[in-house]
């Protein structure tokens, strides 16, 4: 116990030196922390004890914060982010519904990529694979029965394929896929760490990792996604040229979810 103790006490002195030094630094490059609008968060996996953080009481340890558009709380679950994204989806259902009667369908889809598609698809790299990712999924094709007559017992896939219109989980896999291939710079591809050819050598290595909780983010996801693409699509060099593939994939091949795609990439390597 005295260990668990003195470690939490060396934590607090840490973190007080810290903002002390970032507060000087702020000082001579002339800059003013706004403490009305800076947060402290203890992130970590578990909570095993409270930590009570006191910073010459101008900040309180706080369980959430917005920073950029983007709710993150201290477990990174996402789920304050999606409830916000839900939120924003159910306004974009309600004003659609107003609009659908005096607008032709080009322009409700105007409206559907204004109102609804980017709040779902903005920084999903972070939360999109995160488990209640599932409920935006669910407002999003409530928002295609509305555009489209469907009934609630109707599936939204044909819709989905026929008009061309990315899923969420689609829309997830190709922010992922296309961050490698803009930062192909930033990994490694297996044949890097030997001398010799290997089967498998064009892949992206992944890191060494002791946790399933690396394997929720999108540095991992990003690698495994982009190796699960067919070869013939993951080695185009152009972005452009890459980015098209991918979507054409995506929109050909309606996904529900990441664990379909890999299955179907999956079958198709069989």
């Amino acid at each position: 116990m005295y260990k668990i103790e003195h470690s939490l006490a060396s934590g607090r002195i840490i973190v007080l030196l810290l903002y002390d030094e970032f507060y000087a630094w702020c000082d001579r490059n002339r800059f003013i922390l706004n403490k009305n609008k800076t947060v402290v968060i203890n992130f970590g996996i578990q909570k095993l004890l409270p930590i009570d953080i006191s910073l010459h009481s101008d900040f309180e340890l706080s369980p959430s914060v917005k920073l950029l558009g983007t709710y993150f709380d201290a477990n990174l679950s996402y789920d304050i982010h999606i409830e916000y994204v839900c939120k924003q989806m159910n306004k974009a259902y309600f004003a659609l519904l107003q609009l659908k009667s005096v607008l032709d369908e080009r322009s409700i889809l105007s409206a559907y990529y204004a109102l609804a598609y980017s709040h779902m698809a903005y920084n999903i790299i972070c939360w999109g694979n995160a488990v209640e990712m599932r409920r935006v999924l669910i407002a999003q094709k409530r928002i295609m029965r509305l555009i489209y007559n469907l009934l609630p017992t109707e599936s939204c896939r044909p819709v989905f394929r026929e008009k061309r219109i990315l899923t969420l989980p689609s829309v997830y896999i190709l922010k992922c896929v296309t961050f490698v291939s803009k930062n192909r710079h930033c990994f490694r591809t297996c044949s890097y760490y030997h001398s010799y050819s290997t089967r498998h050598g064009s892949l992206l290595s992944i890191p060494k990792h002791r946790t399933t909780y690396f394997k929720r983010s999108p540095y991992y996801n990003s690698i495994v996604l982009f190796n699960a693409l067919p070869s013939n699509i993951r080695d185009i060099p152009g972005y452009s040229k890459f980015k098209a593939q991918v979507k054409k994939l995506l929109l050909d091949n309606v996904f529900y979810s990441v664990s379909e795609y890999l299955d179907f990439t999956n079958s198709t390597r069989l």
